[in-house]
């Protein structure tokens, strides 16, 4: 996560100024700390994104992520398109790309 998250808020800074505010989120899910100790940390990784917190368990059991971190990208109709599961540069590059067509795809429909 201490790699993952700043990455992902590098992309969606990137996909904001080229795309706009309203074209792409990323959403964080705090899985394993309290609210408290989630809030702390996304503070001190100086993220601007949502930051969910989910104590049911309902959250983890909608989306069954089978490792950490596994990102859901989901369509403007709430819809998960695919998912991706770990992180490394390489697979943030491929994520990027794939976003980038999907995004460009939407704005010219």
């Amino acid at each position: 996560c201490r790699k993952s998250l700043p990455s992902y808020q590098q992309l969606r800074q990137r996909l904001h100024a080229r795309f706009g505010p309203q074209s792409f989120e990323v959403l964080a899910i705090n899985a394993n700390l309290h609210a408290r100790e989630g809030r702390a940390f996304v503070k001190s990784l100086a993220l601007d994104y949502p930051l969910l917190r989910k104590d049911t368990g309902a959250t983890q059991r909608a989306f069954n992520p089978m490792a950490m971190p596994t990102a859901f990208p989901i369509s403007p109709q709430g819809h998960i398109e695919f998912y991706y599961t770990g992180f490394s540069g390489i697979h943030t590059e491929k994520r990027e790309q794939a976003l980038i067509k999907r995004l460009t795809q939407s704005s010219s429909s």
